[in-house]
C-alpha cells in the first residue's frame, strides 16, 4: 500500500536505474540517450616519476572530486611500483577524502604514475599540486653517478628543464649574495 503513495520508477534496461523523483516529476515513459560513456577522472605523469622522496618533495596537495587535502610521503628511494603503492595508501588514508567516500588507484606504466579517481562522471577529477609536484614535472632524467650503496644519499645527476630555481652560486664563480651586496653599496654611495 505504501508504494501507492510514494514516488517510484522502474527502468526497462538493467543498466539504467531509478534514483528519485520530485513533486515536479511528471508520470510517463522517458527515453534515455547515452551520448558518452562515463569516465573516471585521472592525472597521468608526463615524465618518469622521481622515485627519490626527500624532505624537499615529500608533500603534495591533491584534489579528488573537488575535495582537497595535503599528503606527506615517507622519505626514501622507491621503485615506480612501490612509490605508486605509497602514494595510493597516503591518498586513500587522508581523512578528508576517506570521510567523503573518495578513493583512488595509483598505477605505473614505464615508470610514469597515473592517479585515477574511483568514481565516474562529470565530477570525477584529480589534480595534484605543491612544490614537490611542480619541481618533479621539470625532471627529465635521473641517474646515479656514484655511491649507489648509499640509497637516497647516492650522488645523482639530474637533468631538468624549466626548473623554478634561483642559482646563487654558479659554475663561473658568480655569487648572487655578493652581487646583491655590491649593488646596494654602490647605490648607497650615489646618494
Amino acid at each position: 500500500i505504501a508504494s501507492l503513495f510514494a514516488a517510484t520508477g522502474k527502468a526497462t534496461d538493467s543498466l539504467v536505474s531509478y534514483t528519485s523523483a520530485t513533486g515536479s516529476t511528471k508520470a510517463g515513459s522517458y527515453a534515455v540517450n547515452v551520448t558518452r560513456i562515463a569516465t573516471q577522472g585521472n592525472l597521468a605523469g608526463a615524465a618518469e616519476a622521481n622515485t627519490t622522496i626527500t624532505d624537499d618533495n615529500k608533500t603534495l596537495d591533491i584534489t579528488v572530486n573537488g575535495v582537497s587535502t595535503s599528503i606527506t610521503l615517507d622519505t626514501g628511494v622507491y621503485t615506480a611500483q612501490t612509490l605508486a603503492a605509497e602514494l595510493q595508501a597516503k591518498i586513500n588514508g587522508a581523512s578528508a577524502l576517506s570521510g567523503a567516500g573518495i578513493s583512488v588507484a595509483v598505477t605505473q606504466n614505464l615508470n610514469k604514475l597515473t592517479v585515477t579517481s574511483s568514481s565516474y562522471g562529470s565530477t570525477s577529477s584529480v589534480t595534484i599540486g605543491g612544490a614537490g609536484a611542480l619541481m618533479s614535472r621539470c625532471i627529465r632524467k635521473v641517474e646515479i653517478v656514484a655511491y649507489e650503496d648509499l640509497g637516497p644519499e647516492a650522488l645523482r645527476r639530474i637533468e631538468v628543464r624549466d626548473f623554478p630555481a634561483t642559482v646563487v652560486n654558479d659554475i663561473y664563480g658568480g655569487d648572487l649574495y655578493q652581487e646583491g651586496r655590491s649593488r646596494y653599496r654602490i647605490a648607497d654611495f650615489r646618494r
